[in-house]
């Protein structure tokens, strides 16, 4: 299984939306500029968002410490990437260690 399969078979990266699928992306590309990233929603995943759109949800992402911006380039956040490592990590140690009723 590819990490691209795992990725996308995340139920928290749902392929419907735009902020996944530019989580999805940036986990394989970066960095990628603003352009790029409209380009290749467009071309690889068949969206048809404004620029404006892609925009607005880029800045969101950041807002959000999940993207880093450096320059006109975007690339996820490393501080978010093992926050959500850490969560999962917590999680299925929860699971293995016994059910909970």
């Amino acid at each position: 299984m590819t990490m691209n399969t795992l990725l996308t078979n995340l139920p928290i990266l749902n392929e419907s939306r735009t902020k996944d699928q530019i989580v999805n992306l940036l986990s394989f590309e970066w960095p990628l500029t603003l352009r790029k990233i409209h380009f290749k929603l467009k071309d690889g995943y068949g969206r048809n968002e404004s620029y404006q759109a892609v925009y607005k949800t880029v800045k969101e992402l950041t807002d959000e410490k999940i993207l880093i911006r450096n320059g006109m380039e975007y690339c996820l956040n490393l501080d978010w990437l093992r926050n959500v490592k850490k969560l999962l990590s917590t999680i299925e140690r929860n699971y293995t260690g016994g059910s909970k009723d």
